[in-house]
């Protein structure tokens, strides 16, 4: 519920700020009810690239963790647990050279990659994307 819930929030609040920017002039105004919907819908899954950051912060804390000791606080026990969870899809590839472990840049770089693709496609017409998505609405 909780991975849903940022989908269903942006959604649910778009439907009457959609409406009033669309009222106002600021926005094309939908076509129907169910156009403002699927616009909501992408919005919503537009939320989910905010996190690209905070994902890459607790990733590059994680890797700063891991070479300087920067004592016992919960915080640091956190960050590296939620590190180590973002982690696991990348533990099956050989990211090790010696006491180096390149997964949390790897991750990062999987993370900033796969955000450039689901927001703006790819391609030379830059299709399939959430941008693009939006464009092609109403289906």
């Amino acid at each position: 519920m909780k991975l849903m819930l940022p989908f269903l929030v942006v959604t649910a609040v778009w439907l009457p700020v959609g409406y009033l920017l669309g009222a106002g002039g600021i926005v094309p105004p939908a076509q129907s009810w169910l156009h403002r919907l699927e616009q909501g819908m992408v919005l919503g899954l537009s939320a989910y690239l905010v996190w690209k950051y905070v994902i890459a912060a607790v990733l590059g804390l994680h890797l700063l963790n891991s070479y300087v000791y920067l004592g016992a606080h919960p915080f640091w026990n956190y960050i590296n647990a939620t590190a180590q969870q973002m982690l696991l899809p990348l533990r099956l590839l050989p990211l090790r050279l010696g006491k180096l472990d390149f997964a949390p840049l790897v991750g990062i770089a999987v993370v900033f990659v796969v955000a450039e693709f689901a927001g703006n496609g790819f391609g030379a017409q830059r299709k399939f994307g959430l941008t693009w998505l939006f464009s092609q609405l109403p289906i």
